[in-house]
């Protein structure tokens, strides 16, 4: 019998397709505050010259596709002005909770401020309704980790954008 907790799902297959940038839309809570346009532009320059080495991907939501990884690189494309990018469709629903497939893939960028984890792992805590040890799970994060960058969302707000801009250390 099986007495651990149970590992996170295994991915849904790949599709991956050609589609209209028009037809892509933002999830509801994205995980970055702002971009850095010189490394934005960077990544255009790199795409127009060796095209997209690795789709983003998108869960199919009606008619149109709702990101999930990738945003840097669907900016740069529309900063390019193209009217396509490769995706790697998913079905609507096969991701279980899309926003923890977005989070964990941009927990793994150096670039996040503590704040921006703290929020998006605040989010993943009560609107996807996970425990911190089903989160630590699914981001290879101890709970110590977890713990610590919520209760950063306990500070004043003045402290926060401090921790933020990094102009104050986390601790």
């Amino acid at each position: 019998a099986h007495s651990g907790p149970d590992p996170p799902p295994e991915a849904p297959p790949v599709n991956v397709e050609k589609i209209p940038i028009t037809l892509i839309t933002m999830p509801i809570e994205m995980h970055r505050r702002a971009l850095d346009a010189a490394r934005l532009e960077e990544l255009a320059a790199s795409i127009e010259t060796l095209g997209l080495l690795n789709p983003i991907t998108v869960e199919r939501d009606g008619d149109h596709y709702v990101l999930r990884a990738g945003h840097r690189r669907y900016e740069a494309h529309r900063l390019l002005k193209l009217d396509t990018i490769e995706a790697n469709v998913r079905d609507a629903g096969a991701l279980a909770h899309g926003e923890v497939l977005t989070w964990a893939e941009n927990l793994d960028r150096a670039d996040l401020s503590p704040i921006e984890e703290a929020e998006a792992l605040a989010r993943m805590l009560t609107v996807a309704g996970m425990t911190i040890e089903r989160a630590g799970k699914y981001l290879r994060r101890s709970r110590d980790w977890i713990e610590e960058r919520v209760k950063l969302l306990t500070a004043p707000r003045e402290l926060q954008d401090l921790v933020h801009t990094r102009e104050l250390p986390m601790r």
